[in-house]
């Protein structure tokens, strides 16, 4: 069923400058589900939130956004869709108080309590002028006014890689409660560690498509992950489609593989396959040899 995507992108074409960004790109984000997207530098993470955004058009192919199509202005779905990056800005003259003030006139889910406990929470002082905030300050201020405003959709794009860890913690906490209560994320990140324990799904964008889009869960089934002793790195034979994706205490390397391709005989890794994993497996070097 279709309304159970609050995006869902489809045959997107973006090109820049003469390079193609997407060619024929397929997306589809879950109602409630709190995805992950993934890609080498480059890749287009942030030309995709900015399309879904709305905020650029495509050359061709159609997204749509909680049932609307982004190409036509519908003031709704931009209430309850929220666009954070550190593209976006404010009056830098402007006090946060003032702004604040400005962004619930046209908020009307706003919820004080919250954006209150955040502004708590990330010590900001209302009376501060937003120029003097600094990077990840203001990715503190415009996810509480966000978060006030009980978006269905939070469109996230590399705001954790400037946040110091307890602001970290704050973000992904909440999130993960706005998903219980039925939003959708889309989190563009190159810091994959932080996201496993709470990310449902996975999506990887590889050479302008969708390369890799599954549950979480499902890692453990599409992929292997075996260790190769310190003592065996100089003899075992690595099969050439796995991927050195962690050094271990023990001097012995773990790598990953597509499951149908497992060998035989190795030393399995019991820890299991993670986000980070799949992500050092897309970008990281074909081997170790």
């Amino acid at each position: 069923m279709e309304n159970d995507f609050s995006v869902n992108a489809r045959e997107v074409v973006k090109t820049y400058g003469g390079r193609r960004i997407f060619n024929g790109l397929n997306l589809k984000v879950r109602r409630g589900q709190f995805t992950v997207l993934l890609g080498k530098n480059g890749a287009g993470k942030s030309t995709l939130l900015r399309l879904i955004a709305g905020l650029e058009p495509t050359d061709s192919g159609e997204i749509d956004v909680l049932g609307s199509n982004v190409e036509f202005e519908d003031v709704g779905r931009r209430q309850k869709t929220a666009f954070i990056s550190e593209t976006i800005s404010a009056d830098a003259g402007s006090s946060i108080e003032r702004i604040v003030k400005a962004y619930i006139s046209i908020q009307p889910n706003w919820d004080g309590e919250i954006f209150n406990k955040f502004i708590q929470t990330f010590n900001l002082s209302l009376d501060k002028l937003f120029g003097s905030l600094s990077r990840g300050q203001k990715i503190q201020f415009f996810f509480a006014l966000a978060a006030a405003s009980k978006p269905d959709l939070y469109l996230l794009d590399e705001v954790t890689s400037v946040l110091d860890a307890s602001a970290r913690f704050e973000v992904l906490n909440h999130i993960r409660g706005e998903v219980a209560r039925g939003a959708s994320v889309l989190l563009a990140t190159n810091i994959a560690a932080e996201t496993h324990n709470f990310a449902n799904e996975i999506t990887f964008l590889i050479g302008g498509s969708t390369g890799l889009s599954c549950s979480v869960d499902e890692l453990q089934t599409r992929f292997g992950k075996f260790r190769v002793p310190v003592e065996s790195t100089s003899t075992f034979k690595i099969p050439d489609s796995a991927r050195p994706v962690q050094l271990n205490r023990d001097g012995s390397i773990s790598y990953l593989i597509s499951s149908e391709a497992m060998p035989r005989d190795v030393l399995l890794d019991q820890r299991g396959v993670t986000i980070e994993d799949v992500f050092i497996y897309f970008t990281g070097p074909e081997s170790a040899k």
